[in-house]
Protein backbone atom coordinates (compact mmCIF):
# COMPACT_ATOMS: atom_id res chain seq x y z
CA UNK A 1 0.00 0.00 0.00
CA UNK A 2 1.23 3.47 -0.84
CA UNK A 3 1.61 5.73 2.18
CA UNK A 4 2.18 9.44 2.71
CA UNK A 5 5.48 10.15 4.45
CA UNK A 6 7.85 13.08 3.99
CA UNK A 7 11.62 12.76 4.16
CA UNK A 8 14.16 15.47 4.95
CA UNK A 9 16.32 16.82 2.20
CA UNK A 10 19.62 15.03 1.82
CA UNK A 11 22.86 16.87 1.03
CA UNK A 12 23.64 17.09 -2.68
CA UNK A 13 26.42 14.84 -3.95
CA UNK A 14 28.22 14.70 -7.23
CA UNK A 15 27.87 10.93 -7.08
CA UNK A 16 24.84 9.01 -5.83
CA UNK A 17 22.60 11.97 -6.57
CA UNK A 18 18.86 11.62 -6.07
CA UNK A 19 16.16 11.94 -8.71
CA UNK A 20 12.71 13.08 -7.66
CA UNK A 21 9.84 11.53 -9.64
CA UNK A 22 6.37 13.05 -9.38
CA UNK A 23 3.48 11.14 -10.96
CA UNK A 24 0.27 13.12 -11.36
CA UNK A 25 -2.22 10.37 -12.19
CA UNK A 26 -5.65 11.05 -13.69
CA UNK A 27 -8.39 9.43 -11.58
CA UNK A 28 -11.37 10.99 -13.33
CA UNK A 29 -14.35 8.90 -14.44
CA UNK A 30 -13.07 8.30 -17.96
CA UNK A 31 -10.17 6.27 -16.52
CA UNK A 32 -12.61 3.71 -15.13
CA UNK A 33 -12.31 1.24 -18.03
CA UNK A 34 -8.50 1.41 -17.63
CA UNK A 35 -8.41 1.08 -13.87
CA UNK A 36 -6.85 -2.39 -13.70
CA UNK A 37 -4.25 -1.79 -16.39
CA UNK A 38 -3.32 1.60 -14.88
CA UNK A 39 -2.70 0.02 -11.49
CA UNK A 40 -0.73 -2.79 -13.10
CA UNK A 41 1.46 -0.48 -15.19
CA UNK A 42 2.10 2.03 -12.39
CA UNK A 43 3.23 -0.83 -10.16
CA UNK A 44 5.43 -2.26 -12.92
CA UNK A 45 7.01 1.18 -13.39
CA UNK A 46 7.67 1.51 -9.65
CA UNK A 47 9.13 -2.02 -9.58
CA UNK A 48 11.53 -1.05 -12.37
CA UNK A 49 12.66 2.05 -10.48
CA UNK A 50 13.12 0.00 -7.35
CA UNK A 51 15.32 -2.59 -9.01
CA UNK A 52 17.68 -0.48 -11.14
CA UNK A 53 20.01 0.59 -8.34
CA UNK A 54 19.53 4.35 -8.76
CA UNK A 55 18.37 6.75 -6.05
CA UNK A 56 14.79 7.96 -6.41
CA UNK A 57 12.31 9.75 -4.19
CA UNK A 58 8.80 9.30 -5.47
CA UNK A 59 5.62 11.34 -5.14
CA UNK A 60 2.31 9.95 -6.40
CA UNK A 61 -0.73 12.23 -6.65
CA UNK A 62 -4.14 11.27 -8.02
CA UNK A 63 -6.50 13.90 -9.36
CA UNK A 64 -10.08 14.38 -10.51
CA UNK A 65 -12.14 17.14 -8.93
CA UNK A 66 -9.47 17.36 -6.25
CA UNK A 67 -5.99 15.96 -5.57
CA UNK A 68 -4.83 13.27 -3.17
CA UNK A 69 -1.19 12.77 -2.28
CA UNK A 70 -0.74 9.02 -1.88
CA UNK A 71 2.98 9.32 -1.17
CA UNK A 72 5.29 12.33 -0.86
CA UNK A 73 9.04 12.21 -1.51
CA UNK A 74 9.39 8.61 -0.39
CA UNK A 75 12.52 6.57 -0.99
CA UNK A 76 11.68 4.15 -3.81
CA UNK A 77 12.95 1.26 -1.69
CA UNK A 78 10.13 1.94 0.77
CA UNK A 79 7.36 2.45 -1.78
CA UNK A 80 4.71 -0.28 -1.85
CA UNK A 81 2.13 -1.20 -4.45
CA UNK A 82 -0.68 1.02 -5.69
CA UNK A 83 -3.82 -0.71 -4.43
CA UNK A 84 -7.29 -0.86 -5.97
CA UNK A 85 -8.64 0.84 -2.86
CA UNK A 86 -6.41 3.86 -3.58
CA UNK A 87 -7.36 4.24 -7.23
CA UNK A 88 -11.12 4.59 -7.85
CA UNK A 89 -11.80 6.69 -10.98
CA UNK A 90 -14.71 9.13 -10.79
CA UNK A 91 -15.52 12.77 -11.39
CA UNK A 92 -14.13 15.46 -13.69
CA UNK A 93 -10.64 16.18 -15.05
CA UNK A 94 -9.49 19.34 -13.28
CA UNK A 95 -6.06 19.15 -14.85
CA UNK A 96 -4.96 22.76 -14.42
CA UNK A 97 -5.98 22.75 -10.76
CA UNK A 98 -4.05 19.52 -10.20
CA UNK A 99 -0.85 20.78 -11.82
CA UNK A 100 -1.06 24.17 -10.14
CA UNK A 101 -1.76 22.67 -6.72
CA UNK A 102 1.10 20.17 -6.83
CA UNK A 103 3.64 22.71 -8.08
CA UNK A 104 2.61 25.17 -5.38
CA UNK A 105 2.35 22.75 -2.47
CA UNK A 106 5.28 20.36 -3.04
CA UNK A 107 8.99 20.92 -2.52
CA UNK A 108 11.39 19.65 -5.18
CA UNK A 109 14.80 19.62 -3.47
CA UNK A 110 16.31 16.61 -5.26
CA UNK A 111 19.30 16.97 -7.57
CA UNK A 112 17.09 16.20 -10.59
CA UNK A 113 13.32 16.15 -10.92
CA UNK A 114 10.95 14.49 -13.37
CA UNK A 115 7.34 15.69 -13.26
CA UNK A 116 4.86 13.51 -15.18
CA UNK A 117 1.16 13.91 -15.95
CA UNK A 118 -0.70 10.76 -17.03
CA UNK A 119 -4.21 11.37 -18.39
CA UNK A 120 -6.65 10.10 -20.99
CA UNK A 121 -8.60 13.34 -21.17
CA UNK A 122 -8.37 17.08 -21.45
CA UNK A 123 -8.86 19.89 -18.99
CA UNK A 124 -12.39 20.48 -17.80
CA UNK A 125 -13.90 22.30 -14.85
CA UNK A 126 -10.77 23.71 -13.14
CA UNK A 127 -11.72 26.39 -10.61
CA UNK A 128 -8.50 27.70 -9.06
CA UNK A 129 -5.84 27.82 -11.78
CA UNK A 130 -5.89 29.05 -15.35
CA UNK A 131 -3.62 28.10 -18.23
CA UNK A 132 -1.44 31.21 -18.02
CA UNK A 133 -0.78 30.76 -14.30
CA UNK A 134 0.12 27.10 -14.71
CA UNK A 135 2.40 27.96 -17.62
CA UNK A 136 4.23 30.51 -15.47
CA UNK A 137 4.69 27.95 -12.66
CA UNK A 138 6.16 25.44 -15.10
CA UNK A 139 8.35 27.99 -16.88
CA UNK A 140 9.92 28.98 -13.56
CA UNK A 141 10.98 25.40 -12.88
CA UNK A 142 11.88 24.07 -16.32
CA UNK A 143 15.60 23.43 -16.66
CA UNK A 144 18.08 20.74 -17.62
CA UNK A 145 17.54 19.17 -14.20
CA UNK A 146 13.76 19.69 -14.02
CA UNK A 147 11.85 18.06 -16.85
CA UNK A 148 8.09 17.97 -17.50
CA UNK A 149 6.47 15.09 -19.41
CA UNK A 150 2.82 15.03 -20.49
CA UNK A 151 1.46 11.55 -21.36
CA UNK A 152 -1.93 12.05 -22.97
CA UNK A 153 -4.52 10.57 -25.28
CA UNK A 154 -4.64 11.41 -28.98
CA UNK A 155 -3.10 14.27 -30.98
CA UNK A 156 -4.65 16.91 -28.73
CA UNK A 157 -2.18 15.92 -26.04
CA UNK A 158 0.58 17.58 -28.09
CA UNK A 159 -1.29 20.87 -28.04
CA UNK A 160 -2.24 20.56 -24.36
CA UNK A 161 1.26 19.70 -23.19
CA UNK A 162 2.87 22.39 -25.31
CA UNK A 163 0.48 25.12 -24.18
CA UNK A 164 1.14 24.25 -20.56
CA UNK A 165 4.89 24.41 -21.08
CA UNK A 166 5.84 20.73 -20.76
CA UNK A 167 9.20 19.70 -22.23
CA UNK A 168 7.72 16.57 -23.81
CA UNK A 169 4.18 15.82 -24.96
CA UNK A 170 3.41 12.20 -25.78
CA UNK A 171 0.26 10.95 -27.52
CA UNK A 172 -1.12 7.43 -27.45
CA UNK A 173 -4.43 5.58 -27.65
CA UNK A 174 -5.13 4.51 -24.09
CA UNK A 175 -7.85 2.08 -25.23
CA UNK A 176 -5.19 -0.57 -25.90
CA UNK A 177 -3.51 -2.28 -22.91
CA UNK A 178 -0.43 -2.82 -25.07
CA UNK A 179 -0.18 0.93 -25.63
CA UNK A 180 -0.26 1.50 -21.88
CA UNK A 181 2.56 -0.99 -21.43
CA UNK A 182 4.60 0.77 -24.12
CA UNK A 183 4.17 4.24 -22.68
CA UNK A 184 5.08 3.22 -19.12
CA UNK A 185 8.11 1.35 -20.46
CA UNK A 186 9.15 4.53 -22.25
CA UNK A 187 8.64 6.50 -19.06
CA UNK A 188 10.95 4.16 -17.19
CA UNK A 189 13.61 4.49 -19.90
CA UNK A 190 13.48 8.28 -19.52
CA UNK A 191 13.50 8.09 -15.72
CA UNK A 192 16.55 5.86 -15.68
CA UNK A 193 18.40 8.08 -18.15
CA UNK A 194 17.72 11.16 -16.04
CA UNK A 195 18.78 9.38 -12.84
CA UNK A 196 22.19 8.75 -14.41
CA UNK A 197 22.60 12.39 -15.42
CA UNK A 198 21.78 11.82 -19.07
CA UNK A 199 19.29 13.70 -21.26
CA UNK A 200 15.71 12.72 -21.98
CA UNK A 201 15.01 12.55 -25.71
CA UNK A 202 11.95 12.35 -27.94
CA UNK A 203 13.17 8.99 -29.24
CA UNK A 204 12.61 7.45 -25.81
CA UNK A 205 8.88 8.11 -26.12
CA UNK A 206 8.42 7.16 -29.78
CA UNK A 207 7.17 3.58 -30.11
CA UNK A 208 4.84 1.78 -32.49
CA UNK A 209 1.89 3.13 -30.49
CA UNK A 210 3.14 6.49 -29.19
CA UNK A 211 4.25 9.76 -30.76
CA UNK A 212 6.24 12.39 -28.92
CA UNK A 213 7.03 16.05 -29.48
CA UNK A 214 9.59 18.25 -27.76
CA UNK A 215 8.97 21.86 -26.83
CA UNK A 216 11.70 24.28 -25.85
CA UNK A 217 9.55 27.43 -25.94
Amino acid sequence: MLSNKCFPKEPRRHRNSTTGVTLLLDMSGSMGPRRDETIREVNRYLDNLRSDGQRYRVTVVTFNEGTEHLIVRKDIRDVGQLEHSEYRPNGWTRLLDAVGTTLHSNNFPEDRNLYVVITDGEENDSRNYGLDEVRRLIDRKRSENFQFVFLGSGPNSWRTGNRMGFNFSVATDWSSPQNSENIYRSLYTASNAMSQGGPITVRMFNTNSTSAKYSND
